[in-house]
């Protein structure tokens, strides 16, 4: 081999090695370049896709949702404030009710002026004294014949069912009206894990994801709510006082009296009294062509006897007495006398519920603990979906 040839060869041999390096990083740069338009068509897509970030309103309105559907499943809810009825009367209110409308609380007019609310299987009930009743704007006389009684009353209170219009579900669902509308929520002051949330009239101050306080024309109440415990000893709290609605005053039966004495009597007399009650109910329906059948009435009745300027009690002159709904019947009663004393006979009465009507109270009061209870336990899930267990 020459010189110029060894020269030659010895040139050649790194030139070879350095094609065979550069087509080995081949693969390598081709991976790289791969793995880079990849990973920018991911970011670009994950920008273009990804979901806007939500306005303050809106945040405010996902928030208002979650305390209105708490509201909407809650058991029960303690409601204290102030309410306006529809004729301008204004009362502070303390009102416990449950998911399916049983109540019971105090109205106050005024201080001292306080009626007791009871409110069972669509059946409302109200006890003050004179005063209270007089506030509520009964007679002075009126009043006083019904002081410190249970009285059946119609269901709106001044124009406002209470506990239709309280009832937690209800009042979970009006807290947004714009909502339909599609109209965005305005926001109060907040911090310190509170916040305030304006839908047209109605404005909520939440606390903590939940209603704490709600104001609207005719309302301002705070809000807590009630569990599936408290609701079952709400129930079994107020029995007793269903229980004993035998002697609670009828409003929806009318009664009416007539006294008379049988014949000229010495020292033994004996007065009778007819008594007819007429049904007045607080609904009324009306099918032409057709009578409705007419329930017996239960009537409270007490002669009272003035002999001689002084009161005598005669026993076997008071009591209970079934009668017809709409029909009359009689009672009688015997006393006795000096023959130149001068008597003076006074009949009280009033439509009683009853004992049966009454244990039909109480029976239909378990039954809505149960009602109640069932409807605790199959909560929604949205304000518009259906509840989250199957077989509710």
């Amino acid at each position: 081999m020459t010189a110029e040839a060894a020269a030659a060869e010895s040139v050649d041999e790194p030139i070879e090695d350095v094609q065979s390096r550069d087509r080995r990083w081949w693969p390598l740069v081709l991976v790289f370049v791969v793995a880079m338009v990849v990973t920018t068509t991911a970011a670009v897509g994950w920008i273009l896709l990804r979901e806007p970030p939500k306005s303050p309103e809106a945040l405010a309105r996902a928030e208002l949702r979650s305390a209105q559907l708490a509201l909407v499943n809650a058991a029960g809810a303690h409601y204290t404030g102030r309410l306006t009825a529809d004729d301008g009367t204004s009362v502070a209110l303390d009102l416990r009710i449950t998911n399916v409308g049983d109540a019971t609380g105090t109205l106050e007019f005024g201080p001292g002026k306080v009626l007791t609310y009871l409110r069972v299987d669509e059946k409302t009930f109200l006890r003050g004294d004179r005063d209270a009743w007089m506030a509520d704007g009964s007679s002075e006389t009126s009043a006083a014949a019904v002081a410190g009684l249970q009285i059946l009353r119609p269901s709106r209170f001044h124009g406002i069912d209470l506990a239709h219009t309280l009832k937690p579900a209800g009042l979970g669902f009006s807290l947004d009206p714009r909502a339909d509308a599609g109209k965005p929520v305005q926001l109060g002051a907040s911090g310190d894990n509170r916040s305030t949330v304006i839908s047209d009239t109605v404005t909520t101050y939440l606390a903590s994801g939940r209603a704490d306080r709600i104001v609207r024309p005719d309302l301002d109440i705070r809000v807590a709510l009630l569990s599936a415990e408290d609701v079952a000893g709400f129930y079994r709290e107020i029995r007793a006082a269903v229980a004993a609605l035998d002697e609670a005053w009828d409003s929806e039966t009318t009664l009416s009296s007539e006294m008379s004495w049988d014949g000229p009597c010495g020292a033994s007399c004996t007065v009778t009294a007819a008594m007819t009650t007429t049904p007045d109910p607080f609904t009324k329906i009306t099918v032409p062509g057709v009578t409705p059948p007419v329930a017996n009435a239960f009537v409270w009745y007490r002669m009272e006897f003035v002999i001689g300027g002084v009161v005598v009690p005669e026993s076997g002159c008071s009591g209970i007495l079934e009668m017809p709904g709409n029909g009359t019947s009689t009672i009688t009663c015997d006393f006795t006398r000096s023959p130149s004393s001068s008597v003076t006979v006074n009949l009280k009465g009033r439509p009683v519920l009853g004992r049966a009507r009454a244990d039909a109270l109480l029976q239909a009061t378990d039954g809505r603990a149960e009602r109640s209870r069932a409807k605790s336990d199959c909560p929604i899930d949205s304000l518009t979906g259906s509840p989250k267990k199957s077989g509710c």
